[in-house]
This record gives structure tokens, sequence and C-alpha cells, in this order.
């Protein structure tokens, strides 16, 4: 795939998923406009990153680019089950921010438009029964996933709404060195013989995309020649978090830690995608958790 040179509009550029992006479009001497709220974390220093520092909450009064080949919208309130939990207000703010970025983008010139949009838009019952989540536009009755999942159905609508060539990933649970999810906090617990909290039940399962897979997973939909708009990126390995638990203890022979489950909500049981739009672009998944915990003690 061609990367080499082109020009990239990322919002919620420090974050997680945008940073590592990031990491692999400047070695391809692209450059990025990257739009951060306040912190610099994560992002290197770089001739070819051009830092926008703007609260796409409030009205854009930075200079943007006026053309660039495509623009990524990672920019969104936090996604771990204690934020969607605990600071409702901020998945609210969720809308705010793409709808006002949405309107904004009217005025830039691009070949496409990428949304980060959730697996937290998918119907909660629906995903008790089955293990299915399709890779289309989502038809009512909406049963979504809490606030934040609303929020980026919501977006997703209105994005719909709009004249873009766009395209809208779906992002389940994604890992990887350094990052804070609840496999590297874990490992860390585990390591001192402490315990862990599982909120849900023993049956609570997800499926957990490397980081590195899922940049290529990005750039490939981004970058690949298709008719698709909606694309599941996650991983093809399903895992119960118990079997993650035991698997992770297996690795440090004498820890004492224990699972103490909690009986606060975790979201639907079963979260395993269908990637079928993503397959069909040859992508091709390489690192799998079972094998990638070997390496991180």
């Amino acid at each position: 795939m061609k990367i080499k040179k082109k020009t990239f509009l990322i919002t919620g550029a420090n974050g997680f998923l945008a940073s590592n992006i990031i990491k692999t479009l400047v070695k391809q001497e692209c450059l990025i406009y990257a739009v951060i709220n306040k912190s610099l974390k994560n992002l290197d220093k770089s001739n070819n990153i051009k830092v926008i520092q703007q609260n796409l909450a409030l009205p854009i009064t930075k200079k943007f680019p006026k053309k660039v080949d495509y623009v990524l919208h990672f920019a969104s309130s936090p996604n771990d089950r204690h934020s969607v939990s605990n600071f409702k207000h901020l998945m609210l703010e969720n809308t705010l921010i793409d709808i006002n970025f949405f309107n904004f983008c009217k005025k830039i010139k691009f070949k496409k438009f990428l949304y980060a949009s959730s697996s937290s838009v998918y119907d909660d019952k629906k995903l008790l029964k089955k293990n299915v989540c399709k890779e289309a536009k989502i038809s009512p009755p909406y049963n979504p996933d809490e606030l934040y999942g609303f929020s980026k159905l919501m977006s997703e609508k209105y994005l719909d709404a709009l004249n873009f060539n766009f395209i809208i990933c779906r992002i389940f649970s994604i890992y990887g060195d350094h990052s804070k999810t609840i496999i590297n906090y874990w490992n860390d617990l585990i390591k001192k013989d402490k315990n862990i909290e599982i909120w849900g039940n023993p049956k609570t399962n997800r499926s957990w995309l490397h980081i590195n897979d899922f940049v290529d997973a990005i750039l490939k939909v981004l970058l690949s020649n298709h008719d698709y708009k909606y694309f599941n990126i996650a991983s093809d390995e399903n895992l119960k978090l118990i079997e993650i638990f035991k698997k992770m203890k297996k690795f440090h022979k004498n820890t004492k830690s224990k699972v103490l489950f909690k009986n606060k909500e975790a979201g639907p049981i079963n979260r395993f995608a269908k990637r079928k739009n993503l397959n069909t672009l040859n992508f091709k998944q390489k690192i799998y958790l079972v094998d990638w915990l070997k390496f991180i003690n």
C-alpha cells in the first residue's frame, strides 16, 4: 500500500490508538496534522508532525489545513468500564465533539474520512444471545452499551447523513506494550501477588487485538480500494477473562494472586466480532494474546 508522503489530519493524536498510527505514518515521511486537547504525551517529536491544540467540544478557532489526503477522527472520552460507569457527562460530550468536528470538516477537502467508533454501538441483548456483530448500518430498535455506546451510535447516524466519503471502524478491545488496558494492569498486579477484580461473571469474554495488528488493519481499511462503509476492528481470538488470568498466572509460577468477581455492570457477556469486510482486504492477524503473554513478564 502506498502511504509515503501522504497528508493526514488526525484527532485524539496523543491517545494510545492514534499515536501508534502516527508512529507508522511518520516512518513513511507522511505529514501529520495532529489535533490534541492538552497533553503532548505519546507524541514523538518530528518535523513531520504539526500539532494543533484545540478542544473540539468548543468552537474551533485554531488554524487547520484546507486540504489533506485523509482525516482520521479518534478524539473521544475514555471508554474503559470505570469511566463509562462513573463519568456519564463525558460520554455525552463525545457526541458534541463529533458533531462539531464533522461540521467543521465540511470546510476541508479530503479523499477519505475515517471515524473511530466502538463495539459498544451493538445491541446488548443480541450480544448476550449471539456472537454476531454485523458490519452494516445499525437499524432500530437500538440498545447500545450504556451512554458511551449511545454517543458513538448517534455520531454514526449523523455522519451517515453528511455527504462525506466516510469509513466507520467499530473498535473492539485493543492492547499492547505500555498501554493502560486491563491486560497490562492485571499483569502488574499478578507480579506483586495481588488479587484482581473481574466485573461481571466467569463467562465474560472479549476479543483482544494487539496494537500492531490494529494499526495494520486501520491502514489497510483506509488505503485499500473497496466500497465498504463499516468495519469491525477486532481479533479473531475469543477468550474469557478468567482464561486470560489463568494464562497470566501460569507465567508467574509462584504468584498467590486470585480472581475476585465483582457484581458490577461489565457490558455484554459476549463481545466477539465477525470481521468479514476486513478479511476481504486480506488482513492477516500476526499477534495473538496467548502468545504475547509469554513476553510481557
